[in-house]
């Protein structure tokens, strides 16, 4: 397994573990404050993707109006003096959710978006073409989507940029918004009040916190909220728990 810090790197004949960050050699880096940070995250940024767009060729984007793809559009629109095109994919029973941000978001930065929807026949071709587009083996439910998107991007815009990890980054999942509850019910001992409810409304979904409360400490609330949230066994228990983790 992996290391904090590290990724690997497959060489055909062996796995090389190399370390991508070094907490003593980026000191200076984690002693700035707040401002400081958004100033380089923000300079590191759009120095990437300002690298990216050097292409012979035209340049399309993958978009979805989440937070990775409309960072990148805006960026690109920033710097890119050609014409951009946009592309979008959503699902038939999906009530056109990604459509419509991402036509908000190409609206807004003056770009132009072609739109197209994932039937059940184009998922099957996909599923038919993956093996042969993968360069190495890889389990992914996005890939079929990805993969009609490429081809119908693939007449207009020989090259599109795309992102992933920044929902990670900023809290752009709708979940993580149930981490701020637990920290609020935490501080004020909500615990206490748990029984109350359960005898009063035993079958509300508000139970679903009831355990991650009760962890020993907030970081098992967090790790262990979303084994609990679906009935399933904490991934960390008390007797693992060093004390120096106590809340």
């Amino acid at each position: 397994s992996l290391k904090r810090g590290q990724y690997i790197v497959d060489d055909d004949s062996r796995f090389l573990y190399k370390k991508y960050f070094n907490k003593r050699k980026n000191k200076v880096l984690i002693k700035q404050g707040h401002d400081q940070i958004k100033l380089l995250f923000k300079k590191y940024l759009e120095l990437s993707i300002e690298q990216k767009l050097r292409s012979d060729v035209p340049i399309g984007i993958f978009l979805s109006g989440g937070l990775d793809s409309s960072l990148i559009a805006a960026v690109a629109r920033k710097f890119y003096t050609n014409k951009i095109e946009s592309y979008t994919i959503d699902f038939e029973n999906n009530k056109n959710l990604h459509l419509k941000k991402a036509r908000i978001i190409s609206d807004k930065l003056g770009i132009n978006n072609h739109q197209i929807i994932l039937t059940p026949e184009k998922a099957l071709n996909a599923i038919k073409t993956l093996p042969y587009a993968l360069t190495s083996p890889a389990v992914d439910p996005s890939q079929i989507p990805l993969l009609v998107l490429s081809e119908f991007a693939s007449k207009k815009t020989p090259v599109c940029l795309t992102g992933d990890g920044a929902d990670e980054l900023f809290n752009g999942y709708v979940r993580y918004k149930r981490f701020e509850i637990i920290r609020f019910l935490r501080i004020i001992n909500f615990k206490y009040f748990i029984p109350i409810i359960k005898f009063l409304k035993p079958n509300t979904k508000f139970t679903r916190y009831f355990k991650s409360i009760n962890s020993i400490s907030i970081e098992n609330s967090y790790l262990n909220m979303f084994y609990q949230w679906y009935d399933k066994d904490p991934f960390i228990d008390k007797t693992h728990t060093n004390n120096k983790n106590k809340f």
